[in-house]
């Protein structure tokens, strides 16, 4: 049998078949994909079992695309795996898809000690949870000035921190994160919202936040709402601090979906990503993971801020989706003139256009 066919980095390839005739596709950023495609090869050759599957980061094959537009079960790969928002904040998908019992999860019986208490398993049994980026605050002390060391986000409602906050996202297409402002809008309404959009000043990728921080660029900010991984991986830490919110790191899922009619083949190929090996991986990648097994050491006593299940099964999630969005943009609209940071990086696009 021939080994599984595997995307090289960049998830292109003349020879691979569309999304549809894949049998796996994971869309995961680099600090996973690399260790995680790498060990899945392995281990597939070893087993002798074969495939088409692809390892992508930027959705070069067009997965999200295809979710978005509705596409039948036909359409779609028997395993999909992916960090951040793709189908869980797509009403259609979850309607077409998972409320008809097409997906099964399979998930560990039993959740990681850690991470038991956040309620991170998908209580329909749709999506399976593997683990979980942890956003986190970096502070650059150089540029802190006379401010206060923030400890949760709600302190950036106040309005001294206003334009001392990036986020991750595309500045110049208010790409803000969706997760963190659907957070923000769960624990404190709509007008909690606008004056969290006074703080942001701006959004780039965590990749040029970690590169900025401690520098005291004039093109970085105070502080910055970074993944785990990139505030642990900074080098030179004298001029930062991480700070990890009292009201909790962001959590943003690394989620996996299995069609409930994968043959067996593609069920053990999905079952890779939910053993000891592949969470262990994930774990040292500073994504907490759900495997009961697995060493969180860089979690215990700490909480996480994570939207819940409930509202992403609610039926008016897609509007409030909607509302949230279109009021942070709105908030953020309104007081882009009339700032001077926001001006001063408005110069600097360099500092903030993500790859």
């Amino acid at each position: 049998m021939n080994p599984p066919k595997l995307a090289m980095a960049d998830g292109l390839g003349s020879d691979y078949p569309p999304v549809a005739e894949l049998d796996l596709y994971g869309l995961l950023p680099c600090m996973l994909k690399v260790p995680l495609e790498t060990e899945f090869n392995r281990l597939m050759q070893e087993r002798g079992t074969s495939g088409a599957c692809c390892f992508d980061w930027q959705d070069n094959l067009g997965l999200m695309q295809a979710v978005s537009e509705g596409v039948g079960p036909d359409q779609l790969p028997p395993v999909m795996i992916w960090v951040g928002n793709g189908a869980l904040f797509n009403r259609n998908f979850m309607q077409q898809h998972l409320l008809n019992g097409r997906y099964r999860s399979i998930s560990e019986p039993t959740v990681n000690d850690v991470l038991a208490s956040h309620g991170l398993i998908d209580p329909h049994k749709n999506f399976t949870m593997l683990a979980t980026d942890a956003v986190v605050l970096v502070a650059d002390l150089k540029l802190v000035g006379n401010l206060q060391l923030p400890q949760c986000w709600s302190d950036f409602l106040e309005p001294e921190y206003a334009d001392t906050l990036s986020l991750c996202g595309r500045h110049e297409s208010e790409g803000f994160s969706p997760p963190m402002l659907l957070a923000m809008q769960q624990s404190h309404g709509f007008d909690g919202l606008r004056r969290f959009a006074r703080a942001v000043g701006g959004a780039c990728h965590p990749a040029q936040m970690s590169k900025l921080a401690g520098r005291g660029k004039p093109e970085g900010f105070p502080f910055n709402a970074v993944p785990l991984f990139f505030a642990e991986t900074i080098s030179d830490r004298e001029d930062v601090q991480i700070i990890w919110p009292d009201d909790g790191a962001l959590a943003v899922p690394m989620t996996m979906l299995v069609k409930a009619d994968a043959d067996e083949r593609q069920q053990q190929m999905a079952r890779y990503f939910t053993s000891l090996p592949a969470a262990e991986i994930c774990s040292n990648a500073w994504f907490p993971a759900l495997h009961p097994a697995v060493d969180n050491n860089h979690l215990p006593g700490r909480s996480l801020k994570w939207i819940g299940w409930d509202l992403l099964y609610d039926p008016s999630f897609e509007k409030l989706l909607e509302e949230t969005l279109n009021t942070f943009r709105w908030a953020f609209r309104e007081k882009r003139n009339n700032s001077p940071v926001m001006k001063k990086h408005a110069g600097s696009p360099k500092g903030h256009k993500a790859p």
